[in-house]
């Protein structure tokens, strides 16, 4: 009797002991899926807010599993194969292509901006912060500014094209100077507002900028200087 007890427990054990082994092969690679998935989401964050916000946020590979990304209905969904587990995680999309208003997609940059030769802002860049909606479009900016009261603007010049020209006479501070033509944006590069003329500018000043898009939305910059 007790040998053939002997001869079960020796067939038996090496199951067991397989068994087992397989159950904590299976949850490693669980618990290594979930928190792969987790960076997974974070890469995917980190490209809507930074990487030009992509409809298709490209797959990737991290610590030897691949990622595979899908943006939908205002989700954004992360899933990551590790030997035989599967994990899917979803989060809110931080900025779901095409959503909002054209004044949310337009990114102005101040951080350099100065005042040229006394009457020339300068440094000032515009850029179409995501990839969707195809475009966006400027069609007018009101400008307004402290001190030099009885200054002018006389031309708004982007890139090697006059948007506004006052010739005969300059708009005082308030007034809302419609671009013609119309400014639109249809990438996410950077574009350089060459200057904003006016006939006399002096400092210190806080000019004041609100760009109106084509959608009656708008977006206001405080530049101090």
């Amino acid at each position: 009797m007790a040998v053939a007890v002997a001869g079960v427990l020796a067939l038996t054990i090496p199951v067991m002991v397989g068994q087992n082994q397989d159950l904590r092969t299976t949850h490693l690679q669980s618990m290594q899926a979930f928190y792969s998935d987790r960076a997974g989401l974070e890469f995917a964050q980190r490209q809507i807010r930074q990487g030009g916000n992509p409809e298709t946020i490209p797959a990737r590979s991290f610590a030897g599993a691949a990622w595979s990304f899908m943006r939908a209905s205002s989700q954004v969904q992360s899933s990551t194969t590790i030997g035989s587990a599967a994990t899917t995680l979803l989060m809110t999309d931080p900025n779901s292509p095409g959503s909002g208003d054209e004044a949310d997609y337009l990114s102005v940059d101040i951080s350099s901006a100065s005042i040229s030769a006394g009457k020339d802002l300068k440094n000032v860049t515009l850029q179409k912060n995501a990839e969707t909606p195809s475009s966006i479009t400027i069609s007018s900016m009101q400008i307004s500014w402290t001190g030099s009261s009885g200054s002018g603007v006389t031309q708004i010049r982007i890139g090697n094209t006059n948007y506004y020209s006052g010739n005969a006479s300059a708009g005082p501070s308030g007034t809302t100077f419609t671009l013609s033509p119309s400014y639109t944006l249809s990438d996410t590069s950077v574009y350089n507002i060459s200057r904003i003329r006016w006939d006399s500018i002096s400092t210190p000043t806080t000019i004041t900028i609100k760009f109106n898009l084509s959608d009656a939305s708008s977006k206001t910059v405080n530049i101090v200087l």
